[in-house]
């Protein structure tokens, strides 16, 4: 794997839905850049390390896993429902669109929290914990860290060896060159 010392801005948002029966649930929604100087999506609540191994194992593409879980487990409360997914892109956008322009000066607003009952808003501009790995060691080190934070995703790899055996196939190969050959003739 390539070496990079350099960080990336990256977007992030959830749709937490508490259960809540006859009371229309209590939607809410988040939005902000994790980016050096900011609180990374661990500290932010958006990535828990502790379900990265449910991922791994391919239990949450399994329903029978998840209704098995209890009612109030925190991988039953995140529903994508339309409005609030439509929602969250907007302030995904929102969170993008200040940074770039930083409309009168300010290009950190801080992440969004969004509360659907209440109609209000929560800024969070604090940063990461003291003891945070993402933002101390493990700041700007890329792939140099040496630290295996996942491991294969068998899935995955499956999708990349298909890909490749389908890149050798005789059939592909020729079509490709018919094809770059028609666009050369253009």
């Amino acid at each position: 794997m390539p070496t990079s010392s350099h960080s990336s801005t990256v977007a992030s948002s959830s749709i937490p839905t508490p259960p809540a029966p006859r009371t229309g649930g209590c939607a809410e929604w988040r939005a902000h850049l994790a980016a050096p100087g900011r609180a990374c999506l661990e500290c932010l609540g958006q990535y828990d390390p502790a379900l990265v191994q449910l991922e791994r194992d391919g239990r949450l593409d399994d329903p029978s896993y998840l209704t098995a879980l209890p009612d109030d487990h925190p991988l039953r409360r995140n529903e994508n429902v339309f409005p609030f997914a439509a929602a969250t892109a907007a302030a995904e956008v929102l969170q993008l669109l200040g940074a770039v322009v930083a409309p009168g000066g300010i290009a950190d607003t801080g992440a969004d929290l969004h509360h659907f009952t209440t109609g209000t808003l929560d800024r969070i501009t604090a940063g990461c914990r003291p003891d945070c790995p993402y933002n101390t060691w493990l700041l700007a080190r890329g792939d140099a860290h040496r630290l295996k934070v996942t491991g294969p995703h068998a899935t995955a790899q499956a999708a990349r060896t298909t890909r490749v055996h389908a890149h050798w196939r005789w059939r592909n190969r020729i079509s490709r060159a018919l094809d770059d050959l028609l666009w050369r003739l253009l």
